[in-house]
């Protein structure tokens, strides 16, 4: 009984910890916010220039869901969804920079889509939004907001641990950029494995792969070196910042998510 009693205060006190870190977060998510409403409005305003860009992706995504039952559309939408706010969140912990992009390509993507909308005097159907509005976009940005604060916080709590030694700071901000560079490495390989070029045999692309995976690991060693495994402390607080953060993603924003995908099929395949 005490011992069932004492596993109920754990877990308690584990969900007001990430209460805690959510409103902790809330200046981090409000500046995802700023960002991707200024992405709306470069999306809004540069429709044309953009055109050439993002008229093959939109086409690339009606091509994969042009033929899609109502369940595998949800698990579409459900799947892309979760990755884009997983990786935004993961990411984050790499100072910071990759939900920033993230947030401003997502602002830039729905501007243009409403510019289309607008252009084809279709304004009745800017309504489909709103699912977007009410549940995934909040999911989104409390993602990418999390993992803003999760690099922030980390690169200033190392600051602040190593006020006194100016090159353990350099290699701590040397280390985080190498982390950056480390993931968009990362990010091309997992392009090259998944395309379907006719350059190369599969066997090569595979090859060109693992040789930047492996390039991506060895830049990710002094990341993870300083910033979790090298002082206690901070090791301590970024690991959890990093389980709180985990927590978010999965009580809060999967079910959020979750509903988003369901409405979002429906909208889809019924109208």
């Amino acid at each position: 009984m005490k011992r069932i009693k004492r596993i109920s205060i754990k877990n308690n006190s584990r969900k007001l910890d990430m209460f805690a870190y959510l409103k902790e977060s809330k200046k981090a998510i409000n500046i995802i916010m700023i960002i991707f409403g200024i992405g709306i409005l470069l999306g809004l305003s540069g429709a044309t220039y953009l055109h050439s860009i993002l008229a093959p992706l939109l086409k690339n995504i009606i091509k994969e869901t042009s033929n899609l039952s109502s369940p595998e559309l949800m698990l579409f939408i459900f799947t892309n969804n979760s990755l884009t706010s997983f990786l935004g969140l993961i990411y984050g912990i790499f100072a910071g920079v990759f939900p920033i992009f993230a947030a401003l390509f997502n602002g830039i993507l729905i501007g243009y889509v409403i510019s289309l909308t607008l252009g084809a005097a279709r304004v009745y159907e800017l309504w489909r939004l709103f699912p977007h509005g009410i549940f995934e976009l909040p999911a989104i940005f409390i993602s990418l907001g999390i993992g803003l604060n999760l690099g922030m916080s980390a690169i200033l709590n190392f600051i602040k641990k190593s006020k006194k030694n100016n090159v353990m700071k350099f290699f701590g901000i040397f280390s985080a950029f190498l982390g950056i560079i480390s993931l968009s490495i990362f990010q091309l390989s997992l392009n090259i494995l998944s395309s379907k070029s006719n350059l190369f045999s599969q066997s090569v692309l595979t090859a060109i792969s693992i040789v930047l995976l492996i390039m991506g690991i060895t830049l990710l060693l002094p990341f993870i070196t300083i910033f979790f495994i090298m002082d206690k402390e901070l090791r301590e607080q970024n690991i959890k910042n990093f389980k709180l953060a985990i927590m978010i993603f999965f009580l809060i924003i999967i079910p959020l998510l979750i509903i988003a995908a369901i409405i979002e099929g429906l909208l889809i395949t019924i109208l």
